[in-house]
């Protein structure tokens, strides 16, 4: 997806505690992708009835796709408050069925034409059918849309309603504070360095480039390319659930163009250094007991293999395997004198090793 022509102007920040719920359910059902939400999901499981657990399985067809739905359907301006949006989301019906068609097609984008040919019944009853015989899994639910998609709604919302009080709620607060606290920081960002600084921030995936009209911006997601002009929007929402990924959806009409991006608030991974190849097998030389008796016994002097072989009691050939597996991890060195072979600790080696060991304290 390329942005083209950004200016501050065009820049907002806001979130969706709706969709942020919506997130956590996706979370819940597929907790395997998403490792740094992992001590929120424990807690989660901890809460979640039995019933709920079913209900939310029962809409599994909403979740095993991005959780991106009702892309519109909520503004982010202001202090969003969730049981507004809820109530919101009951009065969509023609966006709920839009929601479900779209799913079922398997197609992110419809022509006009498509899309009212798709409203129709006999169309999504047959698609139902069709979605159905692939993914037996959601049969009950397409076949109570089809029946009646108000109804449908009704009950999703109350799901909705109901995983939010019993397990969402209680978690919001420290999430909300994050999430306020991050936009805070993009603003300082935005303000002091402008646009291009800013979205270096968000995607580091993403190409940016100064131009004389505004920023352009290359983002790995979708094919679409988007001109900027005076009534275009940007809008950047940071998610708890998001990570690791991002998720854009684009709203594209006569006026101009509205775009948003949400964003993950950064991973508690994102602070750990990398531990290179080397240091891991530094680590598995010093697996045995016996080379880490060698490397005491080189930390006081150098010597020769067979002076290790006397102090550790083992023969000369044995002892010569240890100094081999220490020489290939770069642990110890060798150098000829006389007749003998000395060896020596490589403590530049130790010390960088021991350095890239010291993020885990």
């Amino acid at each position: 997806m390329r942005l083209l022509g950004i200016e501050a102007h065009h820049v907002h920040f806001g979130f969706s505690p709706a969709r942020e719920c919506l997130r956590g359910i996706a979370v819940l059902l597929h907790p395997a992708r998403h490792a740094e939400q992992m001590p929120w999901v424990r807690e989660a499981r901890r809460r979640l009835p039995r019933d709920l657990r079913k209900q939310i399985e029962r809409f599994r067809f909403f979740f095993e796709a991005p959780a991106e739905i009702f892309p519109f359907l909520w503004g982010s301006a202001g202090r969003p408050q969730f049981h507004a949006e809820l109530r919101e989301l009951r009065s969509s019906l023609s966006l709920y069925r839009d929601t479900v068609v779209r799913r079922i097609s398997g197609k992110r984008l419809f022509d006009l034409s498509e899309m009212q040919r798709a409203r129709r019944r006999d169309w999504y009853r047959a698609g139902a059918a069709e979605y159905s015989a692939r993914h037996p899994w959601a049969s009950e639910m397409l076949q109570d849309f089809v029946e009646s998609p108000a109804e449908s709604l009704k009950q999703f919302a109350g799901m909705v309603e109901e995983f939010h009080e019993k397990v969402f709620r209680t978690a919001w607060e420290p999430i909300n504070a994050r999430l306020i606290a991050d936009i805070a920081m993009r603003k300082t960002i935005l303000g002091a360095y402008g646009v291009a600084a800013l979205m270096r921030t968000i995607d580091s995936g993403a190409t940016v480039r100064r131009a004389p009209g505004g920023v352009s911006i290359e983002m790995p997601q979708g094919d679409h390319e988007l001109e900027f002009n005076a009534r275009s929007r940007l809008t950047l929402t940071p998610s708890f659930f998001c990570w690791p990924g991002h998720a854009a959806f684009v709203l594209r009409n006569a006026r101009g163009c509205k775009c948003t991006v949400a964003y993950a608030v950064p991973p508690l991974t994102s602070k750990i250094a990398r531990i290179d190849a080397s240091v891991s097998r530094a680590c598995a030389a010093l697996g045995d007991p016996v080379r880490l008796q060698i490397l005491e016994l080189l930390n006081s002097r150098e010597l020769s293999t067979r002076e290790l072989a006397g102090f550790l009691r083992i023969d000369e050939p044995a002892t010569s395997r240890h100094l081999r597996v220490l020489r290939t991890a770069g642990l110890v060195r060798a150098t000829r004198s006389g007749y003998f072979v000395m060896y020596s600790l490589c403590r530049d080696r130790l010390r960088a090793i021991t350095l890239a060991l010291s993020v885990l304290q």
